[in-house]
């Protein structure tokens, strides 16, 4: 029986998931470049609209009923500024006060037409930013599943040609990744421990994201997150990672996923992690079984 040589496929590993790492940084670059134009158009575009708004107030002058009305404004402003309100509240009062007192002194509001005017041009859901990097962030995903789909294969066969072993981990049955972890505890003297880490929790929650994605439009069947224990608690921690919106719709039967660039980026580490963790739990087996 062969040694399986876990610390070559480990290096092997890391020069690969290097690549991957490049791969995030360089679509960054690229979507922050698209980004950083995209904001600029849109000012360009603000600028104007405030332009012909002034153009077109420039004989402008308030008169009587005006006056008094500002007057009254600032009144106002001066009494709600001393009451003890909710602050989203106090602000939205004093908002609405601000933008007709603007109106009203120069014959528009600078707030409300850069406001209605970022609205227009700048939330677009269709626009090229928004889609691409949801588009990019889900491909990048799946790019990242494949890859350790592909490594946990390899790993198997490695194991399957060194010790001799007459199955192939495809038999098996299950998601691809479920078949290598029942091949590799089963057949190939790997501790079930490495697949009880929260390394590997991790991984499992993004095969069922993977899953999401690739089948259900990046929707989650509530029956699938009851159907696994850790599932529930692994969502509670990818909720605090920055950009990543997971929110429940109206019939709260369903999650939708949004992803983040800094998921893949801990997708990335906890691979290595899981991987270190197989890698010395093994040897640390064959090492006693080699002793007794």
């Amino acid at each position: 029986m062969k040694t399986i040589d876990l610390n070559q496929f480990y290096n092997d590993l890391k020069k690969r998931i290097q690549i991957l790492e490049k791969y995030i940084e360089y679509q960054n670059e690229f979507l922050a470049d698209k980004e950083f134009h995209q904001n600029f158009e849109i000012q360009l575009k603000v600028d104007e609209e405030l332009y012909n708004a002034k153009k077109q107030a420039e004989d402008y002058t308030p008169n009587f009923e005006a006056q008094e009305r500002i007057r009254a404004i600032e009144d106002e402003l001066n009494y709600i500024s001393l009451l003890k309100l909710p602050i989203l509240e106090k602000l939205s009062i004093e908002n609405k006060l601000l933008r007709e007192l603007e109106t009203l002194q120069f014959g528009f509001s600078e707030t409300e037409i850069t406001e209605a005017a970022l609205n227009y041009y700048g939330n677009d859901e269709e626009n090229f930013v928004t889609t691409f990097k949801m588009q990019q962030n889900d491909a990048t995903l799946m790019i990242i599943y494949s890859h350790f789909e592909y490594t946990l294969k390899q790993l198997c066969e490695e194991f399957k040609n060194k010790k001799y072993i007459s199955i192939h981990y495809y038999e098996l049955g299950g998601d691809t990744i479920l078949q290598c972890k029942k091949y590799l505890t089963k057949f190939c003297n790997v501790n079930k421990c490495v697949f009880e880490s929260s390394y590997w929790h991790f991984l499992d929650t993004m095969r069922i994201l993977r899953n999401a994605i690739v089948h259900n439009n990046n929707y989650l069947k509530k029956e699938v997150i009851d159907s696994t224990p850790y599932f529930q608690d692994e969502l509670k921690k990818l909720q605090n990672i920055e950009d990543l919106v997971l929110e429940k719709d109206k019939k709260e039967n369903f999650i939708f996923v949004n992803f983040s660039t800094k998921l893949s980026v801990l997708f990335l580490e906890n691979i290595l992690r899981f991987y270190g963790d197989l890698e010395n739990v093994y040897l640390s087996n064959e090492r006693k079984r080699m002793y007794n």
